[in-house]
């Protein structure tokens, strides 16, 4: 009855904290706007996890000051480095939400928060792998758990890129976790994780497709934290400090996984790790299922077979080996199925990419270029120059940049290439100052092999970022001073951007002053 009312409390109080929030996110300005890799239609607030951790806070003060329950057997010291180790972390994600932050920053951030509690105790002295035995860590220990909980911050953090799916990934994850915990007589982590499963499910109320609010880094990254460290702690022996290896990874085996084909997709293509593209798990499911509910109704069921998988690997002791392998090798089949259905296996695909590797590399080189040459351009025709030699580089198809009264003040034009209409031309908008049209071949329009069209999106992206800032400078200045910008007739010219991929055709351009 007490995890019943935990569960009952965490969903409550998220469900009321949600609407705070959301006043909160859009004073802050931590807000996702439409366009690049979003989905939604309308700005939607972030910072979803701080609904989540106010939740969790004011259920666990009042455990503290209740003291009627000393069966929990709370680590004071534990308990304080989970809390300083969570709510540094927060604010390290409320950052990225509002200002967003660079990788380098953020990675610095999960790292001081992982050394938090290995500092308050937290550690795996040794790991015992069924049907293996345990291997004994010593000093390694604790800089497993530090790589352990900077993994699954991540990787939580990287599976959160649709409507409810981090809610129901972590939902099934808190549920198997609370009930390991309570057969090894860990009863306070069991309390904490079903409050966490009643947190997800108040949380998802508010973030079914089509989500009210999100978790941003801020619940992301929150949410993968004090999983990693929750996890660890469920599932070392009750007389022992041996971690059983396989239940914690199968109970976060979605995040993992998803993880995993990144870092290999990412590395076959020539592109940075923590770079963005759209061919993580939830990206393949929506281009076959066309549904977020569908899509989470999918990814629900493999969570939920890889919780179960997850408990019987904790009881390997009273299982037969057999039939321990045996559900082994079904989790397996399963994992692979899944994987397979992605399309991950494609020989056609793989191919595609090893092709388009040097190109991707190059586009990658190109954007970090411009992300520093771009902000020191003070004037619109510096600014064409630099789009000029980009357009002869990369020989798109068009290319037009026009005023508000659609006079043409710069174009490029490249050859058409052979085996292409004008019907094959796809247009693509993202804001006032951007318009993207380029060519797409059937197999180019699957999300697994779109780096070179989320790539000239980024890239004429930041052109019209620098667009507008320059025209918001000009608008501050005398109208003489914007007379000596021959390039453009009014401060609020728009970029409209027309590409064919980077074809190895010649191309003219033209500059209208």
């Amino acid at each position: 009855m007490f995890y019943i009312v935990v569960f009952l409390g965490g969903l409550l109080l998220t469900l009321l904290w949600v609407y705070p929030v959301r006043r909160l996110a859009f004073a802050l300005g931590g807000v996702a706007n439409p366009g690049g890799r979003s989905i939604h239609k309308e700005p939607t607030p972030m910072l979803g996890g701080i609904a989540i951790y106010m939740a969790c806070l004011m259920i666990g003060v009042s455990l503290l000051l209740w003291k009627g329950m000393p069966w929990l057997r709370i680590d004071p010291l534990k308990l304080l480095g989970l809390f300083l180790g969570a709510t540094f972390l927060l604010f390290v994600g409320i950052l990225d939400d509002i200002v967003a932050l660079r990788v380098r920053w953020k990675l610095l951030g999960q790292l001081i928060s992982a050394c938090i509690p290995a500092i308050f105790g937290f550690n795996i002295h040794a790991v015992q792998i069924p049907m293996v035995g345990s291997i004994h860590l010593g000093a390694l220990g604790w800089l497993l758990f530090v790589v352990w909980v900077l993994a699954i911050t991540n990787a939580v953090n990287l599976s959160d890129g649709m409507d409810g799916l981090a809610s129901v990934v972590c939902f099934f994850a808190a549920i198997g976790n609370a009930i390991i915990a309570l057969t090894i007589g860990n009863f306070f982590i069991a309390f904490f994780s079903f409050m966490l499963a009643g947190c997800m499910l108040g949380f998802l109320f508010h973030n079914f497709p089509p989500a009210k609010i999100f978790l941003g880094d801020t619940g992301s990254m929150l949410l993968g934290f004090l999983l990693a460290v929750t996890v660890i702690e469920s599932n070392t022996q009750k007389r022992s400090t041996t971690l059983l290896v396989l239940a914690p990874l199968l109970l976060l085996c979605f995040s993992l996984l998803d993880v995993l084909l990144s870092v290999v997709r990412r590395f076959l293509r020539g592109k940075p790790i923590f770079s963005s593209d759209l061919g993580h798990i939830h990206h393949r499911l929506m281009s076959r299922f066309r549904n977020p509910r569908r899509v989470l109704l999918v990814v629900g069921m493999f969570s939920f077979f890889m919780m179960v998988v997850s408990l019987v690997t904790h009881f390997h002791s009273v299982i037969h080996p057999v039939v321990l392998a045996a559900v082994l090798f079904c989790a397996g089949l399963v994992t692979v199925f899944f994987v397979r259905l992605l399309g991950y296996f494609r020989i056609d695909r793989i191919r595609y990419v090893l092709e388009t590797r040097e190109d991707v590399k190059f586009f990658t080189s190109l954007l970090g270029y411009l992300r520093y040459s771009l902000p020191k351009r003070n004037s619109f025709e510096a600014l064409v120059q630099e789009l000029d030699w980009v357009c002869q580089a990369l020989r798109p198809h068009k290319v037009v940049v026009m005023d508000h009264s659609f006079n043409v003040v710069y174009s490029y034009t490249g050859e058409k290439r052979e085996g292409l209409d004008d019907s094959t031309y796809h247009e693509e908008m993202s804001d006032s100052f951007l318009s993207v049209k380029w060519s797409n071949s059937t197999q180019n329009e699957d999300p697994t092999t779109c780096d070179v069209r989320l790539m000239f999106r980024e890239l004429f992206g930041l052109f019209s970022q620098h667009w507008k800032r320059l025209s918001l400078f000009f608008d501050e200045q005398s109208s003489s001073s914007l007379e000596e910008v021959p390039t453009v007739s009014s401060t609020e010219a728009t970029l409209a951007v027309t590409l064919g991929g980077a074809s190895r055709s010649s191309g003219s351009s033209s500059l209208d002053s």
